[in-house]
């Protein structure tokens, strides 16, 4: 049997920013989303007191003033660099990792010894919590899908659970109290499809007749059917895909009219898209570019632009792709609107070993991207940047992060001061 276990670091960015500020613990505590808008990370005394996932702000301004919780904005240069830290832990207790996500990662630790398989987990979540101080919780089953589960159950008491250790009496009494809207992989839409056949748990799914989860919810119903009743239907990915596509865009922090604004934004996007693609050794041809104003304005309709332009030749400089973005920019942008969002996208991506003509120059990123690259990789903010996009200069397109903590890791004036 396989052992498949799923890391899941607890409430990730609230558990970061108290890794610096002690005073922290056991406080309610929420990290806001871009621009402070929805809450997307809550302690646990944060849940107590009522905030929901995915809250805007201004909806739970109430409670949070009545439970006195500490609002912070997401810093997510800290949260990154944590991120990195335990994964490069979990590396060394297995080579099949799958990073899931920021804070989650599959890892297959088949050649384990069953009956030593739950003290091992045990050491791994120890050994995170001692060298960088974030509490995880380990779920351990025969595949993803079981898992996943396994770990849902083991955070609620930030441990360890081993689901293929449990008797099959135990297997079926965490399926039944596990809803079905809960299971990894069933949406919204897929949920409501089970619950008008009747099926409103993860155990009632397992036993449903196979022709009737295939018909209702093709193949990716059948495999997670399948997954729930032990069986292996989705690998360990320790490879990751390229992107067919790399968006980049971001709501500002207030409206704009000015075309510089959306240029400088626009670069920026572009850049690290650009950054992204090189990373994975990619090409793109085709380049698409969008503004948008403030769908939530009372005072003007909502305005919603874009262009798409095809290069003569797929490339991945940044300088090209620059030179492109602000032409379509400059055809599409429409004085007087104010603007709240700004967003470009890479597409008709392919790898680089394509073949150039006669004629053509080479498309491979230039040495001064490569540079650029190079020197910024380990920075928060920019040693070299292109001066289209400007990113020292404040701007009022720029993302409202009022409440951020320190870059506690990635810069040297805000690293933690002791004082002895």
């Amino acid at each position: 049997m396989k052992q498949i276990a799923l890391i899941d670091c607890n409430n990730f960015y609230v558990s970061c920013e108290r890794l610096f500020q002690p005073v922290l613990r056991d406080q309610p505590v929420v990290v806001l989303s871009n621009n402070d808008g929805c809450v997307i990370s809550r302690s646990n005394e944060a849940k107590q007191a009522g905030i929901a996932m995915g809250e805007p702000l201004h909806l739970c301004q109430a409670r949070i003033n009545r439970y006195k919780v500490r609002v912070f904005s997401s810093n997510f240069s800290l949260y990154g660099d944590i991120s990195n830290r335990i994964m490069t832990i979990l590396k060394t207790f297995t080579k099949k990792i799958e990073i899931y996500s920021i804070d989650e990662a599959f890892l297959d630790l088949s050649h384990i010894p069953a009956p030593k398989c739950t003290e091992y987990l045990e050491n791994m979540r120890d050994k995170i919590y001692q060298l960088v101080g974030i509490p995880v919780s380990i779920g351990l089953g025969p595949n993803k899908t079981l898992a996943k589960v396994a770990a849902s159950y083991a955070k609620q008491k930030e441990g360890v659970l081993n689901y293929n250790a449990l008797s099959q009496i135990q297997q079926d009494e965490l399926l039944r109290k596990l809803l079905v809207a809960d299971v990894w992989g069933i949406g919204k839409r897929s949920a409501s499809k089970l619950k008008a056949l009747g099926i409103y748990t993860a155990y009632e799914l397992r036993q449903a007749p196979t022709n009737l989860i295939s018909n209702k919810l093709t193949v990716v119903g059948s495999r997670l059917q399948y997954e729930l009743q032990g069986y292996t239907c989705l690998e360990i990915e320790t490879h990751t895909q390229n992107k067919k596509q790399i968006i980049s865009s971001r709501s500002f922090g207030s409206t704009t009219n000015q075309l510089s604004d959306l240029e400088a934004a626009v670069s920026l996007f572009v850049s690290r898209a650009c950054q992204k693609l090189r990373q994975q050794n990619s090409l793109a041809r085709s380049l698409s570019v969008y503004i948008r104003s403030n769908p939530f304005s009372k005072n003007e309709p909502l305005t919603s632009l874009s262009d798409l332009a095809i290069l003569p030749q797929a490339s991945n400089s940044t300088p090209v792709f620059i030179k492109t973005a602000k032409r379509l920019l400059q055809k599409i942008f429409q004085q007087g609107v104010f603007y709240k969002k700004a967003g470009i996208a890479l597409g008709m991506i392919q790898d680089t070993s394509q073949q150039t003509g006669i004629f053509m120059t080479d498309p491979k990123n230039s040495k001064l991207d490569g540079i650029i690259d190079q020197l910024n990789r380990s920075c928060q903010n920019p040693l070299l940047f292109y001066a289209a996009h400007q990113p020292t200069k404040k701007q009022t397109w720029q993302m409202q992060r009022s409440l951020m903590s320190q870059q506690y890791t990635s810069s040297w004036k805000e690293l933690l001061l002791v004082k002895i």
